[in-house]
């Protein structure tokens, strides 16, 4: 409002607000925004194939409308979580196969072959690109196949003649034994012909596993024994198994063994010959791959000392030209150390050589060194050095997951009713009307530019969750994972697995390539699924190893170490702690030859330890008679013990396996088959000495009586000694000695314990072992008997 306070040439107003006015209508609502766009996801379902061969080594497949199909994988797309069709699904790129579409279906349909001198093999590796075009978008994803000879190689058969030989050993050997039927021999025939072959297998597996000397050729870690030159570890496109690295510039590319800080010079012999190789496979070009030895003075010689650079003068020991038709390549030559070399140390190189532009990329895989000829060389194997590791867990609470340490975040919950793997607690989220941030560990502290590391857990759900390592500046991460042959490299390293209703382990394989280093890891579960997720793995390398809830603590090695220390047995610098109720050493038959029981008893073949030592009861039957005998000549009955497998007690409870007149022969005599009995004087002072005062003790309840060669007894009431050991009689021997220091002969003597029924401990003490020490012939009544057969006391 305005008030008019003077007129004239000017006008003076004063202006002050006027009263507040009345609320207006509320507006009309504006326009509905656009709704934002899924995205399309592209995958092989069934991938990666498997193709099994015939016992002949063909690979195996069928036929249909006269289409060979190998294996197949279905594409299937997506746009957010629902299935959609692809308007086209074309081979792009076949890799040592041909391949077809039908339908949704990818079909392998040959395996392509390359000759080997007069052979001609199948390739074991391949791959087909597909492009699939799907809402307008052309997307190309990998389907990767391998030939496994599994049936091929398990069904290698023995020649007939090495067959029957065996076979006719085996037979002069059973027919002594007291077979009940002829069914049992041929069971019993089986059996030792299944265990031939297995411990065949075996041995030759152990031979060749000590041959190569290239530590670190599986390359699941970095500095596992070599250095990478320009070249980067790849876990899904792995050859045989076994981790490949990539060398994806223009410049020298590959790995190498020593001739570095992180990794030692190689070992050899003068005068010897060596066979350096490797497998290398071209990405889209052709490139030019060579091995390289260079010679040094010592193990960490680093200098390459001049006037002798190599074999016959060169480093270089020849080169190869690849291209993508010849799939995996095998690289082989070989190289003899001069007798006069002035060296003996080397370093070893697997590269590509130096190309002109950076598409002339390799993969190289499974190399190795070994001691002999191109000949020696029949496959690959890692070297003895090559332990098994368990890596250490950079995650906190991965047991527990309470939030503490380097856990900074948990939108899931755990789960109070479920636990896995003993004890591991588990959370879950419902992402039913939006993704959740299951749990996130902060390792910007952790993390190096350029290293592997590998994240692994177990989930199960419906739906699908996804893995990240995530947030920072100039990220650009490297990422490859368990379900799907690809790689990326973005700012969040981000990979999407699709659960199902059983538990499973996956993997995620990042390495942080640009100049930042990310903050997070972080697992979430994507809008409409539902997860389960236990036991999250951080570990430095780009392998995936057993679960353990702590970066410290743990020697790497899964083969040893840490299934010792899952069993009880703990590793120190300079100590040993065993925890069990019971510990067990077996021989290579199975047999246990000793254990310590929870009360700290020694239980060997040779006595029981309880403080003192108790001799062990060993009982003989016919059924085990042939365990414990030197020799047995069963017509005459004339049995030489090896008292080393019996121990010095023995019962003997079964004399249906002896002759009408059996005979005992002691240690250091003998017999044959002409009756001759004698000692075996020959013995030097010092192989019977050791023996002097020791006791055998044996207890006859077979039925007959025995007669000892070697031995006599004193107690016998004609006061003659006698060498005749009677039914239901106990004899304590004790060794001693004649003759000169040079020729000493064995003599056990001894006394004995008549009308015996089981009773042992008697002879430890109380009246009947006083006079029985007197040389006094003492009955035992049954009314004594112990409990325990181990009381007798020496």
């Amino acid at each position: 409002m305005a008030t008019i306070l003077a007129r004239g040439w000017i006008t003076i107003v004063a202006v002050k607000d006027g009263d507040k006015g009345d609320k207006g209508d509320k507006g009309d609502k504006g326009d509905k925004g656009t709704a934002g766009t899924d995205a399309y996801t592209v995958e092989l379902q069934g991938a990666p194939i498997t193709i099994s061969t015939s016992d002949d080594g063909v690979p195996s497949g069928t036929t249909s409308g006269g289409i060979n199909t190998y294996g197949y994988a279905a594409v299937v797309c997506r746009k957010g979580g629902a299935v959609v069709s692809a308007s086209s699904i074309t081979i792009k790129t076949p890799v040592n196969c041909t391949a077809s579409v039908s339908g949704t279906s990818v079909r392998i349909n040959s395996i392509r072959t390359y000759n080997t001198g007069s052979n001609t093999m199948y390739y074991t590796d391949g791959y087909v690109d597909v492009s699939v075009v799907v809402g307008g978008k052309t997307f190309v994803v990998r389907l990767t196949w391998h030939l496994d000879y599994t049936k091929y190689l398990g069904g290698l058969k023995t020649t007939s003649r090495q067959l029957q030989s065996n076979y006719t050993e085996l037979t002069n050997k059973v027919d002594g034994m007291p077979l009940q039927t002829s069914s049992a021999l041929q069971q019993y025939s089986s059996e030792i012909l299944q265990s031939a072959r297995e411990i065949s297998l075996k041995v030759g597996y152990t031979l060749a596993e000590r041959r190569n000397l290239l530590v670190g050729s599986l390359f699941r870690k970095q500095g596992e024994g070599c250095d990478l030159l320009r070249s980067k570890i790849y876990c899904t496109s792995a050859h045989e198994g076994a981790n490949v690295v990539f060398a994806p510039d223009a410049k020298v590319g590959g790995a190498r063994w020593g001739e570095a800080s992180n990794s030692r010079n190689i070992h050899v012999t003068k005068g010897k010959t060596y066979t350096l190789a490797f497998w290398a496979r071209t990405k889209s070009a052709k490139v030019v791959i060579t091995g390289e030895v260079v010679w040094h003075s010592s193990a960490t010689d680093t200098s390459r000392p001049s006037g002798y650079t190599g074999p016959n003068g060169s480093a270089n020991l020849g080169v190869a030209m690849i291209t993508p038709s010849n799939g995996w390549y095998l690289y082989q030559k070989t190289f003899t150390v001069a007798a006069n070399a002035p060296y003996e140390w080397v370093s070893v190189a697997c590269v590509k050589v130096e190309a002109s532009t950076a598409s002339q990329q390799v993969y190289i895989a499974h190399p190795i060194l070994i001691e002999g000829t191109a000949e020696d060389f029949v496959g690959w194997s890692a070297s003895p050095n090559d332990y098994n590791y368990i890596g250490g867990n950079l995650l906190d609470n991965t047991r527990t997951f309470a939030k503490t340490g380097n856990l900074m975040r948990l939108d899931a919950s755990v789960v109070t009713n479920e636990s896995y793997n003993n004890g591991c607690s588990v959370i879950y989220a419902n992402a039913a009307s939006k993704y959740i941030e299951m749990a996130q560990w902060s390792v910007s502290s952790i993390i190096k530019k350029g290293e592997d590391y590998m994240f692994s857990f177990m989930a199960k759900g419906s739906g699908s969750i996804d893995a990240f390592m995530w947030s920072g500046s100039n990220l650009s991460i490297f990422a490859e994972d368990s379900e799907r042959d690809t790689t990326t490299s973005n700012a969040d390293g981000g990979r999407r697995f699709y659960l199902t209703s059983e538990w499973k382990r996956y993997w995620v394989h990042w390495r942080s390539e640009g100049t930042g280093i990310p903050n997070y890891v972080l697992i979430r579960c994507i809008q409409g699924g539902k997860a389960w997720v236990t036991m999250p793995k951080l570990e430095v390398g780009a392998t995936p190893t057993d679960w353990i809830d702590s970066a410290n603590g743990y020697v790497e090695d899964s083969g040893i170490v840490a299934k010792l220390l899952r069993t009880g047995l703990d590793l120190e610098n300079g100590k040993i702690t065993a925890t069990a109720d019971k510990f067990e050493i077996r021989n290579n038959s199975g047999e246990v030859t000793a254990s310590v029981n929870e009360n700290g008893q020694l239980d060997v073949n040779e006595g029981l330890f309880k403080g003192f030592v108790c001799k062990k009861l060993t009982r003989i039957t016919s059924a085990n008679l042939h365990k414990y005998i030197l020799n047995q000549y069963v017509g005459e009955g004339h049995i030489s013990f090896d008292f080393t497998k019996t121990g010095s007690f023995i019962e003997i409870v079964d004399g249906s396996s002896f002759g009408a007149t059996p005979v005992i022969v002691l240690p250091f005599y003998s017999s044959d088959k002409k009756h001759t009995f004698a000692a075996l004087s020959a013995k030097d002072v010092r192989d019977v000495l050791p023996y002097y005062g020791q006791d055998i003790i044996i207890i006859n309840r077979s039925g007959k009586a025995f007669d000892m060669i070697g031995g006599y007894l004193q107690d016998n009431t004609s006061g003659s000694p006698q060498n005749v050991i009677y039914n239901n009689t106990a004899v304590i021997l004790t060794c001693g000695c004649s003759g000169t220091i040079s020729k000493v002969e064995a003599q056990w003597v001894g006394r004995k314990l008549s009308g015996f029924n089981g009773v042992y401990d008697v002879l430890a003490g109380g009246k009947a072992a006083d006079e029985a020490t007197d040389g006094e012939t003492t009955t035992l009544s049954s009314e004594d008997e112990p409990t325990e057969v181990n009381d007798l006391k020496t």
